[in-house]
């Protein structure tokens, strides 16, 4: 599916915007809006509404501007999302707007937008067809992987050792289904206990019991079968209709991520689907993590023994960037911690998981939840440029959580909890020592930078601020 936004009624008429992926837009005359008005028009709002994208849902938000939003002929109430249906216009200022909700046909192996099919034929490419050709031709001279459910050749590329060989066309098809059980409460055997309940099957572990849950999934202690070796296993459950390509281009990124391999990285082991839920196995960490800390030092951490967990960080960061591979959701909850000759080794966790599995459009909505989770150490341009962010957003937010747990607050005034968006994008950074005056002026110069919201007086990279820190 695909979402276009075209431009019928203004001085911008004939424009087009279109969504063939989970994404933000912001309307306004402000320099960071995507659709900027250049020209005077007195009706439109610096920062006039809000998108949120995930085709074929679209959701729209007036960011309390001025003159309102007006959809199909009526206005909008401001700050509350309202969801748009294909062929629904939206009017601002001299300015109207057409959305349009279509069919999206993709390659089913590739991933390549077609602009037609023959029916009753396999949904391919070109270039994908002549390559299933050659192999169907390569396999009647020797033997060859076949989709247990289908028959389909399945590619040499997309053969994993150890593994049951299924199409990702059959593995999505079953991943549904299930999905669908879940959903109707089927699967539960009686008697369950309720620890157990959602608990991923997953071949060679065993579930010893749950550590944690959130909004897309559960975190749950196994143990290897054969090793005795516990594990930590997250699950998440899809929370929107996941077609091959998105679910090929999310595994495409954790198979990137899981060759990640440091000391204060949590260790990847693998990952599969289970019962309708990706699952992913990764090292335990017995101990707490730096929210926990929080916590027990009550509203704020030591600097002596806050920075050398962030300068940990910044190692693993500095490792990450040089492969190319952004965290994207770092704060405290992210950083695992156990003791170790006296202090504490630091883990950073969840290596871009939660932000592909909503940029592979996995996750549903997300803007409109509430406060909470990541927000507060999000980066301003994360929220104009969902897709789009760099090493230096990483920047901002391992400083957001050097903030927070030196000073037990967040970097901006959070003044409406459901629009917290608005505050980051509006507000400006409160300097660390009007938080807590007792941080040194050394210390609170770091973070400062390190939280700038102009990206250019940041750090440029995780290299120096880990020596700016160290010198503070």
């Amino acid at each position: 599916m695909k979402v276009e936004l075209e431009v019928t009624q203004g001085a911008e008429q004939g424009r087009r915007f279109i969504f063939k992926e989970h994404d933000t837009f912001l309307v306004g005359r402000a320099e960071e809006a995507h659709f900027r008005f250049s020209y005077d028009d007195p009706y439109i709002s610096r920062r006039h509404f809000l998108l949120e994208v995930n085709p074929p849902e679209c959701h729209l938000q007036d960011l309390d501007s001025t003159n309102g939003t007006k959809v199909n002929g009526r206005k909008v109430t401001k700050l509350e999302w309202h969801e748009l249906k294909d062929g629904d216009s939206i009017e601002i200022g001299y300015t109207t707007l057409q959305v349009g909700i279509k069919e999206l046909i993709r390659c089913a192996r590739c991933g390549k937008e077609l602009k037609q099919v023959k029916q009753g034929e396999e949904v391919l490419c070109a270039e994908c067809r002549r390559k299933q050709k050659q192999a169907e031709e390569k396999a009647k001279a020797e033997k060859a992987v076949k989709c247990i459910k289908c028959g389909r050749i399945i590619p040499p590329e997309e053969v994993k050792k150890g593994e049951t060989p299924i199409c990702y066309r059959c593995a999505n098809e079953e991943a549904g289904g299930l999905l669908e059980e879940i959903l109707k409460g089927i699967g539960l055997r009686a008697g369950e206990p309720e620890a157990a309940k959602g608990a991923p099957t997953v071949p060679s572990y065993e579930i010893v019991k749950r550590l944690g849950k959130g909004g897309m999934g559960a975190v749950w202690l196994a143990r290897d079968k054969k090793s005795g070796e516990l594990v930590a296993i997250k699950t998440m459950l899809p929370q929107a209709a996941s077609d091959e390509h998105h679910v090929r281009e999310f595994k495409r990124e954790i198979d990137i991520t899981a060759k990640l391999r440091h000391p204060h990285i949590v260790r990847f082991i693998t990952h599969g689907i289970s019962r309708g839920q990706f699952y992913f196995i990764m090292e335990y960490i017995e101990g707490i993590d730096a929210e926990k800390l929080l916590e027990q030092e009550r509203g704020n951490v030591d600097p002596r023994e806050a920075i050398p967990i962030i300068l940990q960080v910044l190692e693993a960061l500095e490792y990450a960037h040089k492969e190319g591979i952004i965290h994207r959701d770092i704060k405290p909850a992210q950083i695992l911690l156990a003791k170790l000759d006296g202090g504490w080794q630091a883990k950073l966790s969840d290596y871009g998981l939660a932000k592909n599995f909503q940029l592979a459009g996995l996750s549903g909505m997300t803007m409109p939840g509430t406060f909470g989770g990541s927000a507060p150490f999000m980066p301003p341009e994360q929220i104009t440029n969902y897709r789009d962010v760099k090493p230096t957003s990483d920047i901002f937010a391992v400083g957001a959580t050097l903030y927070h747990l030196l000073s037990g607050q967040f970097v901006f005034d959070i003044r409406r909890p459901r629009e917290w968006f608005l505050d980051i994008l509006e507000g400006k950074p409160v300097p660390i020592r009007k938080r807590s005056s007792a941080i040194p002026e050394s210390i609170a110069e770091v973070v400062d930078k390190a939280v700038s919201k102009d990206i250019a007086d940041r750090y440029q990279d995780a290299h120096r601020m880990k020596v700016a820190l160290e010198r503070a």
